[in-house]
């Protein structure tokens, strides 16, 4: 069995190669394009920047499987598996906006045990590994302490899709300010949103619809940072597309009552 550590080791050298990959389309330019909605992007980098963390992973681990957003499930059967956005803010990235990240979750029978979600511009990484807690540039980090809604700022995401899901998005924002947050941040990166919840630097994050490749990784580590994240009926994270709600411990269970229309749409969701 691979240790964790080698595993730790081999997806940081995935995401510095995908760095790289990064920081030269950011120079000279990339082809972007569409993936049916004109607000869903993808661009050369996202796909060398996959095809670089898989040829990384495989060097070292020839028989784990890989699940990535461009390329899918590479097939293989085996208890491990690496769950990979190669830049999860791909908006963001295409107009150079320093918010996005490569997001690396690894499972071990179907359980997640390490996370990395590394920021190339700011030069951040986040880590956590099954035991051991949580980290920020091999620091330790926790998840903010606050139990009320005015010691909060929140961050939300948006969905793609522009009827029903983004006026329960703005819906509960607006319940949010009721309740009287202190502020809200919307950066773009689901992974990134998540591991601000791990730092402490936001106290919570909802989202509707968003895969496993944006939340494996950053879902992990702010468990690991003493964050609680679950799906709008407060049920744990599978892989499968899912409502998503990260928040501080003494905040959590506040905010799923908040958002109790979203347990009502996920329970009609077609996913």
């Amino acid at each position: 069995m691979s240790s964790l550590n080698e595993i730790v080791a081999v997806a940081k050298k995935a995401a510095l190669r995908a760095r790289e990959v990064q920081l030269k389309g950011l120079k000279e330019g990339t082809e972007i394009r569409s993936k049916g909605s004109l607000r869903d992007l993808v661009t050369a980098a996202d796909i060398a920047c996959e095809q670089v963390i898989a040829r990384t992973v495989t060097e070292s681990f020839p028989d784990h499987n890989l699940l990535g957003e461009e390329g899918g499930d590479q097939g293989r059967t085996s208890d491990w598996l690496w769950i990979v956005d190669p830049i999860d803010g791909t908006t963001n990235y295409s107009r150079h906006i320093p918010y996005f990240t490569t997001s690396i979750g690894v499972y071990y029978k179907g359980k997640p045990v390490v996370g990395l979600v590394a920021n190339p511009l700011v030069e951040e990484t986040f880590v956590a590994v099954e035991g051991q807690g949580a980290f920020l540039n091999d620091a330790p980090i926790r998840a903010s302490s606050a139990i009320r809604f005015e010691q909060a700022v929140l961050a939300a995401g948006f969905h793609y899709d522009r009827d029903s899901n983004i006026d329960l998005t703005l819906n509960a924002i607006r319940t949010f300010f009721d309740r009287g947050i202190m502020d809200l941040r919307r950066f773009g990166s689901a992974a990134l949103e998540l591991c601000y919840v791990a730092a402490g630097r936001t106290e919570g994050y909802f989202e509707i619809g968003i895969h496993a490749w944006d939340f494996a990784a950053g879902a992990f580590i702010a468990s690991q940072a003493g964050a609680v994240v679950t799906d709008a009926a407060g049920l744990p994270l599978t892989l499968k597309k899912s409502y998503v709600v990260a928040g501080a411990a003494g905040l959590h269970a506040a905010m799923l009552a908040e958002l109790a229309p979203w347990h009502i749409a996920q329970e009609n969701s077609p996913w």
